[in-house]
């Protein structure tokens, strides 16, 4: 069966075989087609989970490879479904599937997690507040770990470049990197790297609270950012918390909570160079049925506001921002996943 003819949003259960040896992967999905597209994309740059379906595609080809939909179900049943099918083909034993997946993924993940904290503590890293850099592959070869294990533990097939930095212990934090001229490059810090006294305000709020896991802010009425645009409207004096860094390669990650009542009250993430220059992310409420989560970048005075309306009822938003040298890239989730 090909790609095209699975019609969208069907859920159910699917398969993927190797015509060359017979082996089978069985999973499910609440969008077969999408998820298909996903395999085939995480295989064709060779991140897929299952590594021993990654080796035959490699080797064989994806031409000897054919998708086929075992059963169309809904997706709260097709979990369900998806184990039965498993089971019937033997796939977790003889096939691609990987067996007590979830187990299997959280028992490599803390192995993972081990073997990178071992290799940067005999390879110079200090819990001293610097960021300690290492090339992936000399490290994936010492640890005799394939590559595509170290950039799966990243996750790096869902955040491809803009990788979220993961805790190797209570005090260690590691990430990924792409330089042009050193490749893929792993990022080792001590949380100290972070601190909270390192922080200034640019502009105080009307009360502000800080503690050891969050800051509350309470803010004055009629502060805001933004720039002239045709309507030529100005405002530079919102309340701004932030820290001076000359990294160039950095990824910060925050949660926010507001309670929202009045229109163009708002809550985000901010790089604020000067009055005429600065970027940020936040929501802005609206009315009692929607409010606005966009982005605004600010150069030379002008602003540019990029959004899309979400429901009120949003309460809560985690924002990731990070700077790779001239490129950044501001990040939303709602589970902060």
């Amino acid at each position: 069966m090909k790609l095209g003819e699975v019609k969208a949003g069907v859920s159910g259960v699917y398969l993927i075989q190797c015509v060359k040896n017979g082996k089978n992967y069985i999973g499910s999905s609440k969008c077969i087609r999408t998820r298909w597209r996903t395999h085939i994309l995480e295989l064709d740059k060779k991140v897929h989970h299952s590594m021993k379906l990654q080796e035959d595609w490699i080797k064989y080809g994806k031409d000897m490879f054919i998708f086929e939909v075992l059963l169309e179900c809904s997706h709260a049943d097709s979990r369900k479904y998806e184990m039965e099918y498993i089971q019937k083909f033997n796939s977790d034993k003889f096939g691609y599937n990987v067996r007590d997946f979830v187990d299997s993924v959280t028992r490599r993940h803390s192995f993972t997690q081990k073997l990178i904290f071992e290799y940067a503590q005999e390879n110079g890293y200090k819990p001293d507040g610097n960021a300690y850099w290492f090339n992936i592959f000399d490290a994936a070869s010492k640890l005799s770990l394939k590559p595509t294990e170290l950039l799966n533990f990243f996750g790096i097939n869902r955040h491809k470049r803009w990788n979220i930095t993961v805790p190797l212990n209570d005090n260690t934090y590691c990430g990924l990197n792409w330089d042009e001229e050193d490749g893929v490059q792993l990022v080792v810090l001590h949380k100290s790297f972070f601190e909270i006294a390192k922080f200034k305000w640019t502009r105080e709020p009307k009360s502000f609270l800080i503690t050891a896991d969050k800051i509350e802010i309470i803010t004055k009425p009629h502060t805001d950012l933004w720039q002239r645009t045709y309507y030529h409207f100005r405002n530079d004096n919102a309340p701004v918390f932030q820290i001076e860094t000359e990294e160039k390669y950095f990824s910060f990650t925050v949660k926010t909570e507001f309670d929202s009542k009045r229109r163009f009250d708002q809550c985000g993430i901010v790089m604020y160079l000067d009055s005429e220059n600065w970027l940020k992310a936040s929501i802005e409420y609206e009315n009692e049925t929607f409010q606005h989560l966009g982005s605004v970048v600010t150069n030379n005075g002008y602003s540019d506001w990029a959004t899309t309306e979400i429901p009120a009822s949003v309460k809560s938003m985690w924002y990731r921002f990070s700077r790779r040298e001239d490129d950044y890239c501001i990040e939303c989730s709602n589970d902060g996943q």
